[in-house]
């Protein structure tokens, strides 16, 4: 009886991983059975918490929480489209000086409509870290939102010397976003 239920128990092991194998394998020649974990910090959002890198949980916000995982779950806001929500959590951090907080502040304005509000983030941030090139990157999509396409393009030559090249994605991005400005077609960004 012992040896029967192990074998059947290897029978079973051996076919969900050969279903995983084959799963992965269907995934990688492009198929669709693939899914994207979600991060912890998007799984937080969801609920309306924030995750804290310290204790590996979500917990409310607040203050105490490390800089880091303020940063990080307020940009998941952010991106998610919950720019005030984002703002609420960018000001409990402890260095309101961080680059990429003012950076996501100023982002996260700009998403607003608050197109001054952005651009004095952005410049702060720029001022203190003038080698960030995604706050360079944002401030160019803000400028052309602005309608400064010339003021853009130099934010895209600075991007191009950060990088030492065009092939960084804040490049690539703010060179599409002046491409469409240019051509009347709606700005096409990840951001």
């Amino acid at each position: 009886m012992k040896i029967q239920y192990t074998t059947s128990l290897i029978r079973t092991a051996g076919v969900c991983v050969a279903l995983l194998i084959s799963g992965n394998a269907f995934a990688a020649e492009g198929g669709t059975s693939q899914t994207v974990a979600e991060t912890p910090q998007q799984k937080c959002q969801k609920i309306g918490k924030v995750y804290n890198k310290e204790t590996k949980k979500c917990e409310a916000k607040k203050s105490s929480m490390n800089q880091d995982s303020l940063f990080e779950s307020g940009r998941e806001f952010a991106y998610a489209g919950q720019y005030q929500e984002a703002l609420a959590i960018f000001d409990l951090a402890p260095d309101q000086l961080d680059p990429r907080l003012l950076n996501m502040k100023g982002y996260s304005y700009r998403k607003l409509g608050q197109l001054e509000k952005a651009m004095a983030f952005y410049k702060h941030s720029i001022a203190l870290d003038p080698q960030y090139s995604l706050v360079r990157e944002y401030y160019g999509e803000a400028l052309l939102q602005n309608g400064d396409v010339d003021a853009a393009k130099i934010q895209l030559v600075k991007i191009r010397e950060i990088c030492a090249s065009e092939n960084c994605e804040s490049y690539q991005q703010l060179f599409a976003a002046i491409s469409n400005h240019q051509t009347g077609q709606p700005a096409v960004s990840r951001w």
